[in-house]
């Protein structure tokens, strides 16, 4: 059924109505569109309860997508424990050439550290992690490689410096801590638009009732006066029609 046609709702209906349109939401059967030219002066109830819902949704929305954290390699709590950021890769016993560290993914998001972790895992599973390394169980030409830390970032030599140089020390409790604050700053903010665009809309509406009154009331001062007018003309008539009989 168009909106239109949709009867109002009173001030205590709202509550009710904002839930209904937030579970279409979170059904995927409600859909976001730009509204159309038509007169909104009876919807202003329902507008409210839709804002509220939208504003709603967008704030449970963006909880649900907060990163997952995945299960630490060591025995520390990984949302505790400081890596090198944006991920970076420690690679040692390279033969040919020496490279301090290699980002990787896409510089300092979810998906970078999920590949970060992939990569460490990947040299862990051959017993070429960085505990093989350093306890010198590892032998052989091939190389070894893991995630760069605190200990990378803060040791002497080419490795520490180019990490200190290129990376911060973040653990992943931070980066999730300062996403969720983004979030919730782009939510407020989308929050806020919302309202300042419902503010507008009443306004609107109270523009377009005091031009609806405005105008009934000219439409009656018409028809008063065509009636008078038209009184006038058929008492007029008869006393002109005598005259021209005498």
């Amino acid at each position: 059924m168009d909106q239109s046609s949709e009867s109002e709702i009173n001030d205590s209906e709202i509550d009710a109505y904002e839930e209904k349109i937030y579970r279409r939401f979170e059904a995927g059967r409600y859909k976001v569109r730009k509204t159309d030219n038509t007169c909104a002066s009876k919807r202003s109830g329902k507008v409210k309860a839709k804002h509220r819902a939208m504003a709603k949704f967008l704030s449970n929305a963006t909880s649900s997508t907060r990163p997952m954290v995945l299960q630490p390699s060591s025995s520390k709590s990984q949302s505790e424990e400081l890596f090198v950021w944006p991920w970076m890769g420690v690679v040692a016993n390279i033969l040919t050439e020496f490279k301090n560290g290699r980002c990787i993914g896409e510089s300092g998001n979810w998906t970078g550290f999920r590949d970060a972790m992939a990569f460490e895992n990947h040299f862990e599973a051959d017993r070429r992690g960085k505990r093989d390394w350093l306890d010198n169980r590892f032998r052989g030409s091939n190389i070894c490689g893991w995630v760069a830390r605190a200990g990378d970032y803060t040791s002497a030599g080419p490795v520490g410096d180019h990490l200190s140089q290129n990376g911060d020390l973040k653990s992943v409790g931070d980066l999730a801590a300062e996403e969720s604050s983004r979030t919730d700053r782009l939510v407020a903010n989308l929050a806020s638009q919302i309202e300042v665009k419902s503010k507008h809309l009443q306004e609107l509406e109270c523009k377009y009732n005091e031009t609806s009154l405005s105008l009934d009331n000219m439409m009656e001062q018409r028809d008063s006066l065509l009636q008078s007018y038209n009184e006038g003309s058929h008492l007029t008539l008869p006393f002109s029609d005598h005259e021209a009989h005498g």
